[in-house]
């Protein structure tokens, strides 16, 4: 519910940003069903994502932006907050202050230089302040704030400048209505309007940092769904007015962008509400294999979640890996507890916390620690890497397949690591349930 609310809200924002906007209510109706059905909106909101509540107070933001008498203190004051708001939920939000500073820029011959500094002092103020109330960490702790961000900068290497545009925006929102916001997106250069020409720079930039600094996943072009529906309608709406023809043409694009969407929510909500690969392994290991075995993991994420035993567990919480562990202490003795050890090809470079203790890809260290099953994602890896490694030293004992009907279990449907759940059409359309193929082995 955590997604889900404020991605509702979100649908209300958008359509009350549309018809402050002066569209008709046709068009309003229609902008809000575009934004509730779209794929990579609905599929994100099923998830506790910073996104999503970056994503409302962004439409809120643009919403107020675009009535806001800038002469006024208070109109500073409180766009200055919203993006301090944005930047608390994530960082990405502070380029709000782009579209905000394109319409104080729109707006100069209302203000004389000392009067324009005091305001955006104002919203500077506003901002930071918001910011730190927040996020009080980041003054309390400063020196981790700053190294996160370090680390964080670091992590996001960009992609492909067409990377956004082919893959996330193409499947989470469909061509057809990428095309219309793109048009829309153009048109806007040719309109003297500066509120959506607002819009289109925040798109542009933000679009270019993604592509710079950006990860490879689909949720990072959310914020910028919710814009690119506002440009697509407002596209839709000029080219209708052109002639029939063109009006049969936007009818069908919204059509299939529609039924694309719609069909993408109806499979990925299926695909939800059955038992992922995961959860599947789990609970077959815990009825079958006895209590204190020892399994190696591979795909920290994505291999089985197992209970480790009593004895394991006070080893690490001696070794002050985690002390959330300690309420799982107490309930270690009513459930079936494994000697659990994390697959790594570089023992140490593990990110996660509970992922410990690591153990190397190599045969003699899985005999010198009496390793007795490995449960192995071998989509992680190439078919002769796992067939090296584990050769005729062990049994193949149970297959959790995500697509039970796929001719090829090497095949890859998406390059893109699952962080939620499947994505691209093809993989929606051949998998029965979510997560990876998993494989079983006894070492024998």
């Amino acid at each position: 519910m955590l997604g889900v609310i404020p991605a509702v809200i979100t649908v209300h924002g958008l359509m009350t940003w549309l018809r402050q906007s002066c569209f008709s209510e046709f068009w309003v109706y229609l902008g809000g069903f575009l934004l509730a059905i779209c794929f990579v909106h609905v599929s994100d909101a099923h998830y506790i994502y910073a996104d999503i509540p970056l994503v409302l107070t962004s439409v809120i933001f643009f919403c107020y932006l675009h009535r806001a008498n800038l002469a006024l203190v208070r109109s500073h004051f409180l766009l200055g907050l919203m993006i301090g708001l944005a930047t608390a939920f994530k960082y990405n939000g502070f380029f709000l202050v782009i579209p905000y500073l394109w319409m104080l820029l729109r707006s100069l011959s209302l203000f004389k230089a000392g009067r324009l500094l005091f305001l955006l002092g104002i919203s500077g103020i506003s901002c930071i302040v918001t910011f730190i109330l927040l996020n009080p960490y980041s003054i309390l702790d400063f020196h981790f704030f700053i190294n996160e961000l370090k680390e964080q900068s670091a992590a996001n290497q960009g992609v492909p400048f067409f990377h956004h545009l082919s893959y996330s925006l193409a499947e989470g929102m469909s061509w057809p209505l990428i095309a219309l916001g793109l048009v829309g997106l153009a048109r806007s250069f040719f309109t003297r309007d500066s509120k959506i020409q607002s819009v289109t720079i925040f798109c542009i930039f933000y679009y270019l940092i993604l592509w710079q600094k950006g990860q490879p996943y689909g949720r990072y072009i959310l914020p910028l769904v919710p814009l690119m529906i506002y440009l697509a309608v407002d596209a839709a709406r000029f080219i209708s007015k052109s002639s029939s023809c063109f009006r049969a043409v936007i009818v069908v694009m919204l059509s299939v962008a529609v039924i694309i969407n719609i069909t993408k929510d109806i499979r990925f909500d299926l695909i939800m509400s059955r038992l992922d690969t995961r959860t599947q392994a789990s609970d077959w290991i815990q009825n079958n294999l006895a209590t204190g075995s020892k399994i190696a993991l591979d795909g920290t994420s994505f291999s089985p979640r197992l209970n480790f035993t009593c004895a394991q567990l006070k080893q690490k919480i001696n070794n002050g890996n985690d002390p959330r562990l300690l309420s799982k202490l107490n309930a270690c003795e009513e459930r079936p507890g494994y000697e659990i050890y994390f697959l790594t090809k570089n023992p140490g470079s593990n990110p996660f916390v509970f992922a410990s203790p690591e153990l190397a890809w190599d045969l003699e260290e899985w005999r010198d620690k009496q390793i007795q099953y490995l449960a192995i994602i071998p989509e992680f890896h190439s078919a002769q890497h796992v067939k090296m490694y584990l050769g005729s030293s062990a049994k193949l004992l149970k297959v959790w397949e995500p697509r039970p009907n796929q001719s090829d279990p090497s095949e890859v449907f998406d390059s893109q690591i699952i962080t939620g759940g499947p994505f691209k059409w093809k993989d929606l359309l051949t998998r029965q349930r979510n997560g990876y193929r998993i494989e079983l082995y006894e070492v024998v």
